[in-house]
């Protein structure tokens, strides 16, 4: 890896103020990590809720000269020196009227064992050219400045801030007006304690968080909260460096989140079913096959769950070829996440994907930092609510992904939140750019299919074949592009061609900054 200063970085993001926390790092003389760094977190200001100090994720990574690697920073299940008699309990179900109806269980003990600051730090010094000190500066000023909150978050809490994220009054705090109502679109959201949390962080490292004395008051606010996250799991938790699944679609190597993630398999089992057929464009035959491709995806990712499998290996075993091909033979003839992609001139890529997801309604008094709810999120607990054991990576839906093009010299960094459709979402993406030849930003607006609990859901009144669906399955159509449907966020670095686009179905931006 090349320590130079690039001349160009490209970046696309679900927030203008995350993209300009990275292009200000670009301008710094930082490269495409570190100023994924910067807007990863400055999502956790300006995407509140989407992601946090207090939830996780992944990042994959390109570097010239070195294969792709994923670091999985991603929450692990806590619990470690307790007795299991303490797990399964103090369940808070809420029903919130997001997409076609969500169940969430939310509250202490839906908290999982955090990883995002660590595992952003260790990208960092992995491959980035600044200090974190440097890269944290402008999450810092956000947060204590304050920034408008976006139409997506003002969304999202007026369908949840009673139900989930004002469950404690310091939650509260940090998410309502001064006299205590639903904020809107427009409302400037501070966050000091967390301007603190960042300056603590960029002094002393990360290990304040997961040792030293925030780590001790998280612990013991979590465990009187009826939560079973401990002093042992924080010091335990360690940043896992994997090697990414892969797979040829078209004329693009695919690099993508290996299990226990079930995100990047599902993408990966996706293109392999696509990739021996031609596709020109989304004709009602087509939006059905991808419909039922979708479908068999997302089913067949849980089947060894369901069936009682607890070896996460076994997952790869939906990826072979003949396995794709058979399952395949006659279909074809996944709020609340965040998303940061960058690419420079010199060939570094980085995609980062964070979640919280949707989120406990529990904030750590005077941090400014809110706690995900991952334990309570009933798809990557496949095997019940604490059922796993302490320590164990928790399933995942994300799938940042880097693309790479060799003969053509031609490099995406690509990732979407949007839980069960962040993998459709990202394979329609590819789809359209080497499939229909669209340029980059036309291939994100394209409006998409997805299904999801019986229902084949489709955007901008999509038409569909019925007859080549089931009977039993119900065809749901949103009128215009919707936020249900993933943020695609990608740059594309193309014969020294540079794109970047950010999805408009959320609140992003794109930019490219000469260095």
């Amino acid at each position: 890896m090349t320590k130079a200063k690039p001349g160009k970085v490209g970046i696309a993001s679900c927030t203008p103020y995350a993209t300009d926390a990275a292009a200000q790092i670009a301008l710094a003389g930082g490269n495409a990590i570190d100023a994924a760094i910067a807007g990863a977190f400055d999502l956790m200001v300006s995407n509140i809720l989407m992601c946090s100090i207090g939830g996780g994720g992944f990042a994959t990574v390109k570097v010239p000269g070195r294969n792709p690697v994923i670091f999985d920073f991603f929450d692990a299940m806590p619990g470690i020196g307790l007795d299991r008699g303490e797990f399964g309990k103090n369940m808070r179900t809420e029903k919130v009227p997001y997409g076609i109806g969500i169940d969430v269980i939310t509250g202490y003990s839906s908290i999982g064992v955090p990883g995002t600051s660590k595992g952003l730090e260790h990208v960092s010094k992995t491959f980035g050219n600044l200090s974190l000190k440097e890269t944290l500066a402008p999450a810092i000023r956000h947060a204590r400045e304050g920034v408008p909150l976006n139409s997506t978050i003002a969304y999202w809490l007026s369908i949840s801030a009673e139900k989930i994220h004002w469950h404690t009054e310091y939650s509260k705090s940090l998410l309502s007006t001064q006299d205590g109502q639903v904020p809107k679109a427009g409302y400037p959201i501070k966050n000091p304690d967390l301007a603190n949390t960042f300056e603590i962080i960029a002094e002393e490292g990360t290990d304040i968080i997961y040792k030293g004395e925030i780590a001790q008051k998280m612990s013991e606010y979590i465990r009187q909260g009826g939560g079973i996250v401990t002093a042992e799991d924080l010091r335990n938790y360690q940043v896992i460096e994997r090697k990414p699944l892969s797979t040829r679609y078209r004329n693009y190597e695919i690099f993508t989140n290996p299990p226990p993630s079930v995100g990047g398999l599902t993408l990966i089992q996706m293109l392999k079913a696509l990739s021996a057929h031609k596709i020109n464009g989304y004709d009602p035959k087509t939006v059905a096959r991808f419909g039922r491709v979708i479908h068999t995806a997302l089913n067949d990712r849980y089947s060894l769950f369901r069936a009682g499998n607890r070896n996460f290996n076994d997952l790869y075993t939906l990826v072979e070829d003949d396995y794709v091909m058979e399952k395949y033979q006659n279909i074809a003839p996944s709020p609340n996440t965040t998303q940061i992609s960058c690419l420079d001139d010199l060939g570094n890529s980085c995609s980062i994907t964070m979640s919280m997801g949707y989120g406990s309604g529990v904030a750590l008094p005077g941090t400014g930092i809110c706690f995900g709810n991952i334990l309570g999120e009933l798809e990557l607990n496949p095997f019940g609510f604490h059922a796993l054991d302490p320590g164990m990576r928790l399933v995942s839906g994300m799938a940042p992904t880097v693309a790479v093009d060799s003969r053509n010299k031609d490099l995406l960094a690509i990732g979407s939140p949007g839980a069960s459709r962040i993998a459709p979402a990202i394979m329609q993406t590819i789809v359209n750019i080497s499939d229909l030849g669209l340029h980059l930003c036309d291939a994100i607006e394209m409006p998409r299919v997805h299904w999801e609990d019986g229902k084949l859901v489709v955007e901008a009144k999509m038409d569909v074949d019925t007859g080549m669906v089931p009977d039993d399955w119900e065809i749901v159509k949103f009128d215009n592009l919707d936020m249900y449907f993933g943020g695609v966020q990608c740059v594309r670095l193309s014969k020294n061609d540079m794109t970047a686009c950010s999805d408009p179905r959320r609140c992003g931006t794109s930019r490219i900054v000469e260095t």
